[in-house]
């Protein structure tokens, strides 16, 4: 079988029928997919939409009750050198952290030894 060229001055060579051919029917199946799947499911999406909005608020609302890593370092960076503090003044550890001189956002965020004077981030337990 001869193939024929077509010339396409816009690419700059000559492009064979058959090629253009597939092509176009490749695209058409393509919207044609598309067209069904957004006549069809139109409910659906929407249905889809409004879970996917609430999921990620829940998320969002989530997060905002979790302190950023950078609070929790500069919270318990802040909070072991006050005990170190207390335990040179007092020959003791303090028996809560409230009896620290240091301004903490949420002192339930943090786990304390009164025994060893460990302190340590319920989120971030690693630090």
């Amino acid at each position: 079988m001869v193939e024929h060229r077509t010339e396409n001055p816009g690419v700059g060579g000559s492009i064979p029928p058959l090629t253009i051919l597939k092509k176009m029917k490749t695209f058409l199946i393509f919207l044609s997919v598309v067209f069904i799947l957004t006549a069809f499911g139109c409910k659906n999406s929407r249905d889809a939409a409004i879970e996917t909005k609430t999921v990620v608020k829940d998320y969002a609302n989530g997060l905002a009750k979790v302190p950023s890593k950078t609070t929790a370092v500069t919270e318990l960076a802040s909070l072991r050198q006050a005990l170190n503090i207390y335990k040179v003044g007092h020959e003791k550890y303090p028996e809560n952290l409230s009896d620290l001189p240091v301004k903490i956002e949420n002192p339930d965020d943090y786990e304390y030894d009164s025994q060893t004077g460990k302190v340590k981030s319920k989120h971030y337990p690693n630090l």
